[in-house]
């Protein structure tokens, strides 16, 4: 027993032997090592070295490890996002081996949830909260998310008019919606918005120069009846006011351009009707005594345009007829001044 108890002095005797300072040192780099397991800027700024080596694989794995430590944290969300998408802009080196779409689905989890973020706090992001959404409608889009994509792409550029990217980026989602007069506005004002300090990328310029001239081509008054008729189905009426009276403008005797460009106002008005008054109520009021004066104006132009002979017309004639009567009605009775 003595025996045994000796050896233990000796071994504690042999610790004291230690020089003191690299003592010092170890007992420090423990309690470093201690610290930075529960600090997720450690994990972060390991994340940044292997990010910036290419390593993105590595990068993501210690994204994850700060993550665990803190939910919320918003650097690490954002460049974790950065490294899945592999369309993200400045990449220089990519070692993730998954599927596209998983990449795609991780990249917009990542933002989305970094946006939820960003709107609890009611902060803003260190290089402005338009790149958050600017990259969630990159993801959306190459999920073939596009009218996610509009979504997001448009709150970036409301955050930032000037970042011509996005307006590509929305002008490529609408074109694949097939909202051709959309995505050409958007696609000039990228041309317009570029300059040696906020270039897009050469191919893309070429492509927006290149669809610039097809898209204007495509432009009929067909195409703006449809698209029209695609907004009055998603209750956007205002959308599909502006779309039926491109139609007309174009072709001033298309009826039944006119006949569903009164079926949108009449909805437009019903919807006037169902909001609270924001404004002086006598303007509230003539705004909707000149609603309904345009609606019958347009029914009358289709009926004065309307083929009466064909048999299909005949339940939108006599619509349209009914409704001539009623607005005729209530506009002698209306009281504006």
């Amino acid at each position: 027993m003595a025996k045994h108890e000796k050896s233990i002095v000796k071994g504690s005797n042999a610790l004291t032997r230690f020089d003191p300072k690299g003592r010092k040192e170890l007992v420090v780099r423990a309690l470093n090592a201690l610290t930075e397991v529960k600090d997720a800027d450690f994990y972060f700024f390991k994340g940044e070295e292997h990010r910036g080596q290419g390593q993105l694989k590595m990068a993501i794995g210690n994204y994850e490890k700060a993550l665990q430590i803190d939910p919320e944290h918003e650097d690490s969300l954002f460049w974790m996002g950065w490294c899945y998408e592999p369309t993200a802009e400045g990449r220089t080196g990519d070692d993730i081996e998954l599927d596209s779409t998983i990449r795609h689905e991780k990249a917009a989890a990542a933002y989305q949830k970094l946006i939820a973020i960003k709107e609890k706090k009611d902060s803003i992001w260190w290089w402005g909260d338009y790149v958050m959404y600017y990259n969630l409608g990159i993801s959306q889009f190459n999920l073939c998310l596009y009218e996610e994509a509009i979504e997001s792409l448009g709150q970036a550029i409301e955050l930032n008019p000037e970042h011509a990217n996005s307006y590509y980026e929305l002008g490529l989602s609408q074109e694949n919606l097939g909202i051709y007069h959309l995505a050409l506005e958007n696609f000039e004002t990228c041309l317009s918005l570029n300059s040696p300090k906020t270039s897009s990328p050469p191919e893309c310029i070429k492509y927006v120069r290149y669809r610039v001239e097809q898209l204007k081509g495509l432009l009929t008054d067909t195409y703006f009846f449809n698209i029209g008729y695609r907004f009055w189905k998603k209750n956007e009426y205002k959308q599909a006011i502006e779309c039926y009276g491109r139609a007309i403008k174009l072709n001033p005797n298309f009826a039944d351009a006119y006949y569903n460009l009164a079926l949108a106002q009449e909805q437009m008005v019903e919807t006037t009707y169902s909001q609270p008054v924001l404004f002086n109520e006598s303007d509230w009021k003539k705004s909707i005594y000149e609603l309904h004066r345009r609606t019958l104006d347009n029914f009358e132009k289709y009926l004065r345009l309307g083929d009466h002979e064909i048999a299909e017309n005949e339940q939108f004639i006599t619509y349209a007829n009914q409704k001539v009567n009623e607005l005729k009605k209530m506009l002698e009775k209306a009281d504006i001044e």
